[in-house]
């Protein structure tokens, strides 16, 4: 089985085994081989001690425009609240 650690939310591949790899704890039994997407250091040496191929590719792009920052009011002169 190849296992892919990803911490992203949205775009699955249907047929494929996706771990978050924040609740990495130990390598899974069985796993052929690993695609870590963006940098989980501990993963990518767990796997490679285990003997298993690990190849590291650039974490997804979000699709989500960035918020924007709310625009400040500036403040009334305190003449102006009389």
């Amino acid at each position: 089985m190849e296992l892919t650690y990803s911490a992203r939310k949205t775009g699955f591949e249907k047929g494929k085994n996706y771990r978050n790899p924040r609740h990495f704890v130990k390598p899974e039994h069985g796993v052929k081989s690993v695609v870590v997407e963006g940098d989980y250091p501990a993963v990518v040496k767990a796997y490679e001690d285990a003997k298993v191929p690990v190849k590291t590719v650039a974490a997804p792009k979000s699709k989500q425009p960035a918020k924007q920052a709310k625009a400040e009011t500036p403040a009334e002169p305190e003449a102006a609240k009389e």
